[in-house]
């Protein structure tokens, strides 16, 4: 399995539940069972996937997307907001 993938899983999973969703809950809002997109989101997940996951989480898709080696996804510690990925 590439591991790319499995960080975006994993990476999707954290954002959900900061935000108090569980993917069974993110399915149900796309109206497709947990297991539709658990596969979906172990293979290659297309854009429009990413898009509706974002929509429903109210992020940006980029905030699901794995950070780069030597790079950070950064919060502002007051208000808990995204401000992007940047270097360590």
């Amino acid at each position: 399995k590439n591991l790319y993938i499995c960080k975006m899983k994993n990476r999707i999973k954290e954002i959900a539940k900061s935000k108090g969703y569980t993917l069974d809950d993110i399915a149900t809002k796309m109206g497709i069972i947990y297991n539709a997109l658990y596969q979906r989101l172990s293979v290659s997940p297309k854009l429009s996937t990413l898009e509706e996951i974002a929509k429903i989480l109210n992020c940006p898709v980029q905030e699901l997307l794995p950070a780069p080696e030597g790079y950070a996804h950064f919060y502002d510690d007051k208000t808990g907001e995204w401000l992007g990925i940047r270097k360590k």
